[in-house]
């Protein structure tokens, strides 16, 4: 019998600053409704075809809560992010959403039995996909309970051979909407497009261009945050600069500053590091550098030490900002910057880290169908970074402090140089995105 492939999409959208006074609105995001026109140029509901919906609404999660159901989750979603950023890293820039990888994957761990479902687990880091599930949907509700606009969305698009028991268990602890569809029509692939033009407020408007014959299942899990920083860039601070790319070469570019602020503050493991919260938000942005001056990097930058160190090392430089001392800095600056990625599919990488009967014609998800394989995982995202659109009173640019402290004791952190970014729940410790700007030129569309 001919085998039938599940795909999983992953679809990951981040914006910051400028735009962080944009409400959560996604547009014709209610329930994720989309329409298409028919042949007689009226609007279907592509969702009329959906598994009825159970009542998903919870009750406000506690903080107690949310850092138990943290304690599970972050361990697996903050390993599968290093060692696929890691992997995916060509001296390039680079953004993925380890929280979104890590969502879909544990989505497909709930079809698969035997050997499939113990390489999987070990693979993710997931000790118990029951326990797993559960702390997910608790982690998933404390999220977009947050001061800024954190929107999750997961979806299951299948024919009629996925069972009716797995598509429940995703709807029940990930809230996934259900869509029984026919994959030989070509409408189907326009309707995934839309709902993931809706999951992502229109920043990501195409994951897929086709479908494979043989797909009897789609999964989806999508990522939108939108904050605001507590202590925006004022705009008439930023002013053009050079970024340096470490091969010799530099760039002009809009540099942003803040002068004179306090941030918690790391030096360690041959980086620099600070980190910036977000506006009513637990959700921050760490960012790294090398310790030395843009202009005297050559060679080793900063992700290829981050990626040289232990997922331990990286724990603790975590820690130490998360508990560490606040240090003023005389100036923090950075490049405003905006970066789409290609879709692209991170199989070979999940095979590198232990996933491979998935992928294979022996492997046994017998809780989603019969004769069913894991096909592909793609991956796509977007991320733009501004100053908040606000200017901060008395504060001027290209002015900085006069200070009595001896030259060891003054404190900078320019990024005008190769950086790696990572935004995280600073309640769970779970990485949401993470990525790495090596040229502040590039947009890939």
């Amino acid at each position: 019998m001919r085998k039938k492939f599940v795909m999983l999409g992953i679809v990951s959208a981040m914006m910051m600053g400028l735009f962080a006074g944009c409400g959560s609105d996604t547009g014709n995001k209610e329930g994720n409704t989309a329409t298409q026109t028919d042949a007689n140029g009226s609007n279907v509901d592509v969702n009329d075809n959906n598994v009825d919906d159970k009542d998903v609404s919870e009750e406000k999660v506690s903080a107690e809560e949310l850092k138990s159901a943290g304690a599970v989750v972050a361990d697996g979603v903050n390993s599968t992010g290093y060692a696929i950023f890691k992997n995916l890293y060509d001296g390039g820039n680079i953004c993925i959403s380890p929280y979104s990888i890590e969502s879909a994957m544990a989505m497909i761990t709930n079809g698969a039995e035997n050997d499939t479902l113990r390489e999987l687990m070990e693979s993710l880091g997931i000790e118990d996909i029951d326990s797993f599930n559960q702390a997910m949907k608790t982690v998933n509700s404390g999220l977009q309970g947050d001061g800024a606009t954190v929107d999750i969305a997961n979806s299951l698009w299948r024919n009629g051979s996925v069972k009716d028991t797995f598509a429940e268990d995703l709807k029940d602890y990930y809230s996934a909407e259900v869509k029984d569809v026919d994959f030989s029509d070509e409408r189907t692939v326009d309707e995934i497009n839309q709902w993931v033009s809706n999951a992502t407020n229109d920043k990501i408007n195409r994951l897929v261009d086709r479908l494979d014959s043989g797909t009897n299942a789609v999964i989806l899990n999508a990522v939108y945050f939108n904050g605001k920083f507590a202590e925006p860039f004022p705009k008439n601070n930023t002013m053009e600069g050079r970024f340096f790319t470490g091969d010799g070469s530099n760039i002009k570019t809009d540099m942003m500053a803040i002068y004179d602020g306090s941030f918690p503050y790391y030096e360690g493991n041959g980086l620099k590091a600070v980190r910036l919260a977000y506006e009513d938000s637990n959700v921050v942005m760490d960012l790294y550098i090398t310790d030395k001056n843009g202009m005297e990097v050559e060679g080793e930058n900063a992700v290829d030490i981050y990626n040289s160190l232990t997922d331990e090392q990286k724990q603790e430089m975590y820690n130490a900002l998360s508990t560490g001392e606040v240090k003023e800095l005389t100036a923090l600056s950075m490049p405003k910057f905006e970066f789409a990625s290609e879709t692209i599919s991170i199989k070979d990488v999940l095979m590198k880290m232990g996933i491979n009967k998935a992928f294979s014609e022996n492997a046994e998800f017998g809780k989603i169908g019969d004769n069913t394989m894991l096909s592909d995982v793609l991956h796509k995202t977007y991320i733009k970074v501004d100053e908040e659109g606000t200017e901060a009173a008395g504060v001027t640019a290209g002015l900085t402090k006069e200070t009595a402290m001896p030259v060891e004791e003054v404190y900078n952190f320019v990024a005008d140089q190769p950086f790696v970014y990572v935004i995280s729940d600073s309640s769970t410790g779970a990485i949401l995105f993470m990525g790495a700007m090596t040229d502040v030129s590039l947009v890939v569309d």
